[in-house]
């Protein structure tokens, strides 16, 4: 198994976010789709125990 990491794909207002995501899984079937709402504004994407590979 490769190495792979997490990024972020869009931003901004749910309108604009569905629509991205529905442009990325029309080339990428695998796509992994994470929503987060922490209240301070931290991803914690970066944390060890997210890490993959």
């Amino acid at each position: 198994m490769g190495n792979s990491s997490w990024v972020i794909l869009s931003e901004g207002n749910e309108k604009e976010i569905d629509d991205d995501i529905n442009k990325q899984i029309s080339f990428d079937k695998d796509l992994w789709v994470l929503e987060v709402e922490e209240k301070h504004g931290r991803s914690l994407l970066d944390e060890d125990y997210l890490k993959r590979g």
